[in-house]
């Protein structure tokens, strides 16, 4: 469990790229960045993952991967999600997850302006499925590294009090 936890960006940049499009999948409590675009959708950024995941009046509602080392999230008044790569690099993505053309420099705008609709939207931090309750020791390595030694500590508690009854 713990090793997948160190590995799970790469697996999920690894799906096939609609695999996961309609899974909700647990929001980074730590990174996480809350957009709010000019129509009342929720997008909620997870760096560590580099995934994003849009959430409508009725809850979730798609979930896709950006490819870019991000650095600041902003929403466009276009309702388009700019995202500032470490890099200096501006990804322009539509509210659907789809690249807008052309790429531009962070200069260009990323930098905080009125027309930026960062919020912090009341968005659950785990989602409300089984399936993401159970991967939340994905986002966190130590967390899954703590379950394996705790599992470990506990098979070998109970094999050695079966041998010592035996």
């Amino acid at each position: 469990m713990g090793a997948l936890g160190l590995f799970a960006s790469f697996w999920l940049a690894g799906s096939p790229p609609d695999f996961l499009e309609h899974f909700e999948l647990p929001n980074d409590p730590l990174q996480g960045v809350h957009l709010t675009a000019p129509d009342g959708r929720v997008f909620i950024a997870s760096p560590a993952i580099m995934r994003m995941q849009r959430y409508g009046p009725e809850g979730f509602e798609k979930g896709f991967m950006y490819a870019l080392n991000a650095r600041s999230f902003r929403m466009s008044a276009s309702g388009n999600i700019l995202i500032c790569g470490r890099t200096n690099v501006l990804l322009t993505l539509s509210a659907d997850g789809n690249e807008v053309p052309p790429r531009r420099t962070c200069h260009d705008g990323v930098e905080p302006s009125p027309l930026s609709y960062a919020s912090r939207a009341q968005v659950p931090g785990i989602a409300f499925n089984w399936i993401s309750t159970m991967a939340v020791p994905l986002w966190n390595p130590i967390a899954g590294w703590l379950i394996a030694i705790l599992g470990s500590l506990l098979l070998r508690f109970s094999s050695s009090k079966k041998s010592t009854a035996s």
